[in-house]
């Protein structure tokens, strides 16, 4: 007899949903994946920012000061300042040099916004507010943070909001090495120079002069550390791009961006809400899958009851229908069904914050039911691939012929990256092989799965590969590269079929295979001969893609039993 899950009836399981999804984010505006992956293949941050930013200019925008909450709703505030400085009075212009090194404590006491030495002995007391000015070239520090400019302490209520007013160029490099990598400077300065653009022109755009401060310290705005943090790599592009905005006109824009789009960026009205704008349409990503939430690697599951409570609905949950969706295609409106028989409609966002997902594009597979296709979209597969230059030196690989389309499965800046996606992609594509592109010092890999003088057939193999979830471009011969790389006749599209059990008796495989039929799947006994002696394998799902066997497989993992998948390898 079978143990576990399975041995229940079908009627006795509850039923489980899954989140399955892309992206990481909002998904309008910039990709910050995204863009790394196309400064890997060599785009620049002007071409990079105005891919995502349609219909905009690069241009000088104005000199400014930036001021940021980086502390709120204190009931004390700790703060000093590192060689020195000084604390005003703004009501009466008062200067009260403050000691360096020394540790004062901001606080709102009975007689208003104090801040007092450490033997409790007060500096000075005000109605309103308070600013600490560092000496030249030192810093105030609030807490453990260490800020540039100046640094308001502001009475609210009986609370202590802390206010860091800041030169623009400075701000910003407290920020970009907490939005990216500083590391990416090391391969991909591009991405970090489009980061420090897009950050400057958003937070322009946010300057609101008749409010106590600008922008918040953390993800409502920007993510603001100070000096702590701050890296060589992203001050250079902040260097290298002083004062440069995005301009939509003569207005300079708020240019939002996530970290991850999943291969398609978002109208901002489906997203973030308001009106369109022209500016922030979705488009394409195709290079985004550089990010390991291009799509979501362990989708979240919740039982009917579990995802009614979650959710705040009246009872369990026993359908999910989205009504609509955006143009990646986030969800904009979805259905839930309850037990009892109601009907809830919630948009994505409300979605996505109950559950705690990672983006709202998402689609929702039931576990009494096969899989579900995902929602359509074009992954990237219509968009003009970047024009990969002829070599200034051929490699050393005789015969080709120059004109003929390459379908490339990936770009990789080093040949060890370039190798490991070649033990993949081999997988399906045994001929697929490396080839090397030069640019004047600069090396891209280029992991290759056909040659052919057939635009038409370049495409369908493109299409294969993007189905396997690689973002396939195609790119023209040069002279150099192999005559043959793979016979254009001989491809297939790859496919695999899914083992839900390997079992040595066949009365036990047939009972998997009725069980698993209750469950609404079609399952078959297929009998083999193996090393081992005779096998009987339970077969749900034959010619599939990657992405539909592995959905299987994991709903066939709740169930109880040890699935795994079979390559059917092209003809």
């Amino acid at each position: 007899m079978l143990a576990g899950p399975l041995a229940a009836t079908a009627g006795a399981q509850e039923v489980t949903f899954t989140f399955e999804g892309r992206g990481f984010g909002h998904g309008v505006g910039m990709s910050q994946y995204g863009a790394r992956g196309m400064a890997l293949r060599g785009w620049d941050a002007a071409r990079i920012l105005t891919w995502y930013y349609r219909g905009t200019r690069i241009a000088d925008g104005p000199a400014k000061r930036v001021r940021v909450l980086v502390a709120n709703n204190q009931v004390t505030q700790a703060v000093a300042v590192e060689g020195g400085g000084t604390l005003i009075d703004p009501h009466d212009a008062e200067r009260i040099p403050l000691a360096p090194g020394v540790r004062y404590v901001a606080r709102v006491s009975a007689k208003g916004l104090e801040v007092v030495q450490p033997e409790n002995t007060s500096v000075d007391v005000s109605v309103g507010n308070l600013r600490i000015a560092p000496a030249a070239g030192g810093f105030v520090r609030v807490g453990s943070a260490r800020y540039r400019g100046v640094v308001d302490l502001v009475a609210d209520g009986g609370y202590v909001d802390v206010v860091n007013t800041v030169d623009m160029e400075d701000y910003l490099r407290g920020v970009l090495p907490r939005e990216v990598p500083a590391s990416w400077g090391d391969r991909t300065p591009a991405a970090l120079q489009a980061q420090a653009v897009a950050a400057r022109s958003y937070a322009i755009a946010q300057l609101r002069p008749s409010q106590p401060f600008d922008l918040y310290a953390d993800v409502r705005s920007q993510v603001y550390g100070g000096v702590n943090g701050e890296d060589p790599r992203t001050d250079a592009a902040v260097a290298a791009t002083r004062r440069r905005v995005l301009m939509y006109g003569e207005v300079i824009i708020p240019a939002y961006f996530s970290s991850t789009s999943g291969g398609h960026t978002e109208n901002v009205e489906n997203s973030l809400g308001g009106g369109p704008k022209p500016y922030l349409v979705g488009v394409p990503d195709p290079y985004d899958d550089v990010s390991p939430l291009h799509r979501w690697p362990d989708p979240p599951s919740w039982t009917a009851t579990q995802l009614g409570q979650r959710l705040r609905l009246p009872a369990a949950v026993t359908e999910v229908e989205v009504l609509r969706r955006g143009v990646s295609p986030r969800v904009i409106t979805v259905r839930f069904r309850t037990k009892d028989g109601g009907a809830t409609d919630l948009s994505g966002a409300s979605v996505k914050a109950r559950l705690g997902l990672h983006d709202t594009w998402f689609w929702v597979r039931r576990s009494d039911r096969p899989a579900p296709q995902e929602p359509a979209y074009d992954g990237g597969a219509k968009t003009p691939p970047p024009t990969t230059p002829a070599p200034t030196t051929p490699v050393s690989q005789p015969g080709a012929k120059v004109g003929d389309f390459l379908v490339v499965a990936s770009r990789q800046p080093s040949m060890n990256d370039a190798k490991t996606v070649l033990r993949l992609v081999r997988r399906a594509r045994p001929s697929a092989r490396v080839l090397t592109r030069r640019r004047g010092a600069t090396k891209a890999f280029l992991v290759v799965t056909q040659r052919t003088a057939s635009r038409a057939a370049a495409l369908m193999e493109r299409d294969r590969l993007v189905a396997l979830g690689y973002a396939a471009t195609l790119a023209r011969a040069v002279a150099g590269d192999p005559a043959v790389v793979l016979k254009t006749a001989a491809v297939a599209a790859v496919t695999y079929r899914v083992i839900a059990a390997d079992l040595r008796l066949a009365g036990r495989a047939r009972s998997v295979a009725v069980r698993l039929r209750g469950t609404g799947r079609r399952a078959d006994v297929v009998r083999r001969a193996t090393p081992r002696g005779t096998r009987y394998v339970v077969v749900t799902l034959r010619g599939v893609t990657r992405t539909r066997a592995r959905a299987e497989r994991v709903a066939l993992r709740r169930l109880g039993l040890s699935p795994r998948l079979e390559l059917v390898r092209p003809s």
